[in-house]
Formats: structure tokens, sequence, C-alpha cells
């Protein structure tokens, strides 16, 4: 394999052990600590990230310090970008790998785009789709079993 897929596969390696080795289970970071395999200690750490980020910034970015390998880290800080902090580029700044960090640059420089992707609008809280734009009065069509104008009827009637 060539140089250019390693991150991805890595990415995939993450995805592939998270849905095999119980990260279910992973909650906290104190659910990674006691992994001894560093690899298994680095997607739980991945996967725990965005919940130690909420609860607590400065524990999240303890916490990004013990990821060991620099690709899951790279994708772990461009996750907490998209998810939690879109139009915030310390985490983008912190990407070693130039490709990852480009995507994390179009993900700070449109953080509407994301916002919009995973629901939630201005308020920061789910919402469904915009409602649509009322339309002119002008252009209402008729009321179903109204008839229209009669034919060859030209503007509106005449007024008395």
């Amino acid at each position: 394999m060539s140089h250019r897929s390693t991150p991805w596969r890595a990415l995939f390696g993450v995805a592939f052990a998270l849905s095999c080795t119980g990260g279910a289970s992973w909650k906290t970071a104190q659910d990674c600590e006691g992994i001894a395999d560093t690899k298994v200690a680095d997607e739980c750490y991945s996967a725990v990230a965005k919940a130690v980020f909420k609860a607590d910034e400065a524990a999240g970015e303890a916490m990004m310090l013990k990821i060991s390998d620099p690709v899951v880290r790279d994708y772990t800080y461009m996750m907490v970008t998209r998810e939690l902090y879109p139009s915030d580029a310390k985490y983008c700044a912190l990407i070693q790998d130039p490709r990852i960090a480009a995507r994390c640059r179009v993900i700070n420089q449109r953080p509407h785009l994301h916002r919009e992707l995973t629901g939630e609008g201005k308020t920061g809280k789910a919402e469904g789709p915009p409602a649509p734009a009322p339309r002119p009065e002008g252009d209402r069509p008729p009321p179903k079993g109204a008839k229209g104008p009669p034919k060859g009827a030209k503007g509106p009637p005449p007024t008395e």
C-alpha cells in the first residue's frame, strides 16, 4: 500500500475497532485508562472525545495528549471541530496531516453548512428543515373545487 492510504486505513481501523471491541461500553476517559493495548486505548479516547469535550474542554484537551497515534488524534480533532466547534480553528491548527488539516479548515470556514447537515439552526438546537417562504397573494392557486376565471377573461373583474 502507498503512504497516501495510511490516514484512510487508520480511519477504517478505528471504525472497525469501535464496532468490534466494545466501543459502545466506552463512555468516559476513565474507561480508557486501564486499556494496555495503545491502539485500542487510542480508539477508546477517540470514541469518548466528544462527550469529554462537551463536559469539560480543558479535560478534553488533556485527554487528546494521551492519544499516541497521530492519525487517530488528527481525525479526532477534526471530529471535535466539526461537531462541537465548527467556527473555531484552534483544533484545526493542531492537526499534523496536511490533508486532514485542509478538510478541517473547510469545516471551519463554512460552519453554516455543517449545522444544516446536523439539523441545528441558529439556536444550536436540533430543528427541522426551514419552513417555506410564504407566497405572494397573487401567486396562490385557486382553492380546490373553485373554478378559475372565465375563458377569455383578462385581468381582475371590474369593480363597481
